[in-house]
């Protein structure tokens, strides 16, 4: 999505691609807030031409929210822009709009996986958080799932196999790499090499710089996702 705010002028415009279409929204800017979640800074609306700025967790609570004077130095709102002057410490920022206004939504680093494979049923911090772990010469494949508090272990062994949709195919140990674009129906798969140490190889939160990712075990292969959209990869 690009976001462009000139309250004096054309208010808030944002354009996306829709299936192959650029379509374009535009708002006049107004008092507006992003959340209304009851957290510190949500009871009060921001004025027209601030932007909104919620504060989220790694699983997506929001935490506080404050307004903000448009750091960006221009009427473009961008995701640079906003990881580097409005969510310095935290992982992702995602710019978007309200009523009336900009919002940006920071979200907080996750906790990392742990270094070697946990035990079923032991307790897991975050909620659909998935750690994957490959050795080849010892156990194989184990995915760990965080499911309501608790790990839950997928095992499989090391054989190889498709990876994407067009018979691609990854030998033993590499990496099957997957980017996923969420406005087209199309995607991109290769195999990256083994990983030089054994144990842990992908956090599925990690796995992707922009965007959504994931982490898991197909039929043989360690596989990562990250879908994102066509501007955002």
């Amino acid at each position: 999505m690009d976001i462009c705010q000139d309250c004096e002028a054309t208010g808030v415009v944002a354009e996306t691609c829709i299936g192959g279409t650029r379509i374009s929204t535009q708002t006049p800017c107004a008092p507006h807030r992003c959340t209304d979640e009851a957290v510190p800074g949500a009871d009060v609306d921001c004025e027209p031409g601030q932007i909104c700025v919620v504060h989220r967790s790694a699983g997506g609570a929001a935490l506080s929210m404050e307004c903000v004077d448009n750091p960006c130095g221009s009427s473009f709102i961008d995701q640079d822009c906003a990881e580097a002057f409005m969510c310095p410490d935290d992982r992702l920022a995602y710019p978007g709009t309200d009523d009336g206004g900009v919002s940006v939504d920071c979200y907080a680093w996750p906790p990392d996986c742990p270094t070697s494979p946990p035990e079923v049923a032991e307790p897991c911090p975050l909620n659909g958080e998935s750690c994957v772990y490959q050795d080849c010469a010892d156990y194989g494949l184990i995915q760990a799932q965080c499911d309501e508090g608790l790990w839950t272990i997928y095992t499989d062994a090391c054989r190889g196999g498709e990876c994407g949709s067009s018979n691609f195919t990854c030998e033993v140990g590499e990496i099957c790499a997957i980017t996923a674009f969420s406005n087209l129906v199309a995607s991109t798969a290769w195999c990256a090499p083994p990983p030089d140490e054994p144990g842990l190889v992908a956090q599925g939160t990690l796995v992707c710089t922009y965007g959504a990712g994931s982490a898991d075990i197909t039929p043989g292969i360690v596989r990562t996702i990250c879908t994102c959209s066509l501007w955002g990869c």
